[in-house]
């Protein structure tokens, strides 16, 4: 299939976008995203009951419009509450993404009056790139791919067209087609059997503000672009994130008395360049490798190391995305309620669900509990306010959720609080940073060493499945009982309760101590206390504790430590 304007839908002209046209197109897709909500939902790769991206997609979208209804009306007024207002409101990793593309477009149009053909390229390349700027390490065949994918199409077709309606059409039917390969690009999608619901969710966006133009319906459209996708290549970009994402280690060295070509030649059989610059030293060198000491002999032999440094890759890739997070403009919520006490030294905001986990957090010195969750993400602008009322100026975030990060680390450039985001990706993670807390100890030093404590511990999950699927080799299917290790599914089993036996048997270590279960509210009291029993009686010499966690959706949820 040929990709120009031979190709499209005829139509009425359309020579320039205004400021009434372009609320008319944000409204249209909010209102046709959240049409298809339930659609995008379950697309999720996993089975489990959670935020759902379609659902996060779309609230962030609402607050979105919302902020855009009281903004003036001119092009530039409308970008900017339409960036602002998606910042605010984002839930979950897909919201944010979708926040980013706004504020990206909002960056392009800045004191534009009208929108022109020749504008549209602009639009689509700055919210691309904002956009991957706020992920650490792309990944394709994500949403990131199908904004790429807008981009590229109407980059090479710049000038190709003299209407923005048939230009619109062909962006959004050669985004679609790009969606139809992202299964070729995640094995969980393939796997799974679907394609991306971050980007699905973003072609629903595109077709809802391009419909408002033409005031066509183009679900024809979509389904007519789904055949004969055109094969599309993994950028330089997300091939180099791929390759570094698989080595072990960040390597960083001041190196003088050797030639930058040099230097190269042998790198490249110890591992992968990430930057190299020339400074009064000599070169600082910047790299990704398994082998850090045969990558720093090797170049020892042939130059003067003056300075090393060697971390963990994970490790680099969390300090990276602390420092070079997106800097969006400040914004502040609508007078929020401030606390009248004094300013202590820290401050905590803990997001969690169920009554008992609360408790626990506020006897953990948390300050205000954020609700929230696999079932709800709480928005930037809940986590922002629940700052805001923290009194204390460094205050501490525990997001409890993979999820939630994202959109706490967004809080950070929104407050004049110093604030710390801790990547907690369960409640039990969240309560094992927190006793590792010490308030003798500087923000930073508390910091690190709350970090560094997830890894001691592991969390275990059982909950239910919510559609038929297939991952790892494991075939699910609706209503089946499923355990979680950490964010991965890796078994099932007729009952909730013999799923913790299971687990736990499975994956205890002997370094371990402690055993703690938490008895959601869908847990039946009969059950739960016959569990107790069982793993007490199976492991006489492990420390096992029960607690009311209270939580929904998850009947029990338990650390290993």
């Amino acid at each position: 299939m040929s990709w120009c304007k031979a190709c499209v839908y005829k139509g009425a002209d359309v020579e320039r976008i205004d400021a009434k046209q372009l609320k008319a197109g944000f409204q249209k897709a909010c209102e046709v995203l959240d049409f298809h909500k339930a659609e995008v939902n379950a697309l999720n790769v996993f089975p489990v009951p959670d935020g759902d991206t379609g659902t996060n997609m779309s609230l962030t979208m609402k607050s979105a419009v919302e902020t855009v209804e009281h903004a003036p009306e001119s092009i530039e007024a409308l970008a900017k509450a339409l960036g602002s207002g998606s910042l605010m409101g984002a839930r979950g990793n897909s919201g944010v993404i979708l926040s980013q593309l706004c504020r990206g477009m909002a960056q392009a149009l800045k004191g534009k009056e009208v929108i022109l053909l020749s504008d549209i390229p602009d639009v689509f390349e700055a919210s691309r790139a904002k956009a991957y700027k706020a992920v650490m390490q792309p990944t394709e065949g994500t949403i990131l791919t199908i904004a790429r994918a807008m981009s590229e199409f109407a980059q090479k077709n710049r000038g190709e067209y003299d209407d923005i309606l048939l230009f619109l059409k062909d962006i959004l039917r050669y985004a679609n087609h790009v969606l139809q390969q992202t299964p070729e690009m995640l094995a969980e999608l393939k796997e799974a059997g679907v394609v991306d619901a971050g980007g699905q969710g973003l072609v629903y966006l595109l077709c809802g503000f391009v419909e408002s133009l033409s005031g066509e319906n183009l679900e024809a459209l979509l389904e007519e672009s789904k055949a004969e996708a055109p094969h599309v290549e993994t950028t330089e970009e997300g091939r180099d994130n791929a390759l570094k994402a698989e080595k072990e280690f960040f390597v960083s060295f001041d190196i003088s008395d050797i030639e930058e070509a040099r230097l190269l030649r042998h790198l490249e059989h110890y591992g992968m360049l990430h930057t190299i610059e020339h400074t009064d030293r000599g070169l600082h060198v910047e790299a990704y490798t398994d082998t850090p000491i045969k990558l720093l002999n090797s170049q020892d032999k042939r130059g003067k190391i003056l300075e090393v440094h060697v971390v963990s890759t994970r490790d680099h890739a969390v300090r990276k995305s602390e420092e070079v997070q997106v800097v969006p403009e400040p914004i502040r919520p609508q007078e929020p309620e401030k606390s009248k006490e004094p300013l202590r030294r820290f401050g905590f905001v803990a997001v969690c669900m169920g009554e008992g986990f609360t408790s626990l957090f506020k006897d953990m010195m948390v300050n205000e509990i954020v609700s929230g969750g696999q079932t709800m993400n709480p928005s930037t602008r809940d986590l922002l306010e629940a700052v805001e009322r923290v009194p204390a100026q460094s205050v501490f975030i525990l997001p409890n959720n993979k999820n939630i990060i994202l959109a706490a680390e967004q809080v950070q450039e929104l407050t004049e609080k110093q604030v710390y985001v801790i990547p907690s990706r369960s409640m039990p993670e969240g309560i094992m940073a927190l006793f590792n807390f010490d308030d003798t100890a500087t923000a930073k030093d508390n910091f690190e060493q709350m970090k560094s404590s997830l890894s001691d511990v592991v969390t275990g999950q059982v909950t239910y499945a919510v559609r038929d699927t297939e991952i790892s080799g494991l075939a699910i299917h609706k209503g089946d009982r499923i355990g979680l290790i950490g964010n991965e599914i890796v078994m099932t089993a007729p009952e909730d309760e013999q799923l913790v036996l299971q687990l736990v048997e499975k994956y205890w270590k002997p370094a371990y101590t402690l055993l703690t279960v938490y008895v959601g509210s869908d847990a039946e009291e009969s059950k739960a206390e016959a569990l107790q029993k069982a793993l007490t009686q199976k492991w006489p010499d492990i420390e096992v504790e029960f607690l009311h966690g209270g939580q929904p959706v998850y009947p029990y949820i338990f650390s290993m430590e």
